[in-house]
């Protein structure tokens, strides 16, 4: 059971991750590679006739409540806003897109420790106020 839900998700992210490669590009061009906050409006309503849902995304520091139609995947309403998604369907957990650039950054230039690690994290914090 586990194996199937596995190959499941997986083969969903396939599907989803190319359709992400434009919007995150957008992204980094509007906020500087997460330098700069981007207010991109998320868009309530669709008149497209699908079914619309609702669901709650926890992100680094706040919850969401988005309302979100089967026509535009929420995964797109998150990368606008700055955030990807844990999972590719209804995910309720979406992590800074500034948060995993650095991280990324911060595992090319040093062996991954608990003590760097958190030292990173902490001067970044002071970093940005």
């Amino acid at each position: 059971r586990w194996e199937k839900w596995r190959k499941i998700t997986a083969d969903r992210w396939k599907l989803l991750l190319p359709s992400l490669v434009r919007p995150f590009m957008h992204w980094c061009q509007q906020s500087s590679y997460g330098r700069l906050a981007v207010s991109e409006p998320v868009p309530r309503d669709c008149i497209c006739g699908k079914n619309a849902h609702c669901v709650e995304v926890t992100a680094v520091y706040m919850d969401h409540d988005l309302t979100y139609c089967e026509c535009r995947p929420l995964a797109l309403t998150l990368l606008a806003m700055g955030l990807f998604p844990a999972m590719p369907t209804r995910p309720s957990v979406a992590f800074s897109l500034g948060h995993l650039l650095f991280a990324s950054k911060l595992f090319v230039h040093i062996s991954p420790n608990i003590t760097a690690w958190c030292s990173t994290i902490a001067l970044n914090l002071v970093e940005k106020g």
